[in-house]
């Protein structure tokens, strides 16, 4: 879980609206919390949590200290193991929390959201490999019907977690909008595994 000091680092970084990604996993994959702050409809890259076997009740802590946190709006994953988190969130802090049942045409409005985001200039990364790697492999496929779905590329290390969280909060940008990096500092902590990376551009 992030430190008290790295919350009070991302209240005192935030130039704008702090919005937020949550991917669910538990044992096979891992749970990604993205949070970025949108300032003048440029969304700018402030955390990263990644949680491995994290068992549910201290994933939905961290999610309440980042409720608390200063953030407008986090889109959750409410697909499968994620629904009942996310419905705990939602009882707990209302519009606030947006779960998110990935479907394919959720999953395509997503990809296109950040796709357009990223021609405009108005998402701004980390250029870190495990970051770039993993929204690289998003792929769209047509099935023989003629629908498109999208799969992730086969890898033994993640399945595109970050990227997931990622389009989630880009989603929370979406839903809001309807209704040169310094590396500040990484923390790993080694209970079960938390790591914390933090930007400020």
């Amino acid at each position: 879980m992030p430190l008290a000091s790295e919350w009070q680092w991302l209240k005192e970084s935030v130039k704008g609206r702090l919005l937020a990604g949550f991917d669910v996993g538990r044992k096979r994959d891992e749970s990604v919390l993205f949070v970025m702050d949108k300032v003048d409809g440029t969304m700018e890259a402030r955390m990263l949590v990644r949680l491995r076997d994290v068992d549910f009740t201290s994933q939905e802590n961290i999610l309440k200290a980042t409720m608390q946190n200063g953030i407008t709006r986090l889109a959750i994953d409410a697909t499968g193991i994620g629904l009942p988190l996310a419905e705990k969130l939602e009882q707990a802090y209302g519009s606030i929390v947006i779960p998110v049942h990935f479907t394919s045409q959720i999953k395509s409005k997503m990809v296109n959201k950040a796709r357009m985001m990223l021609l405009d200039r108005k998402l701004r990364l980390p250029l870190e490999r495990s970051i770039i790697a993993q929204l690289g492999s998003i792929e769209q496929k047509v099935t023989e019907s003629g629908n498109i779905i999208f799969t992730v590329a086969s890898s033994p290390d993640h399945h595109a977690d970050i990227a997931w969280a990622i389009l989630l909060c880009c989603h929370a940008s979406r839903q809001t909008e309807e209704a040169g990096v310094s590396y500040e500092s990484i923390s790993t902590r080694q209970k079960n595994f938390t790591k914390t990376e933090k930007w400020r551009w």
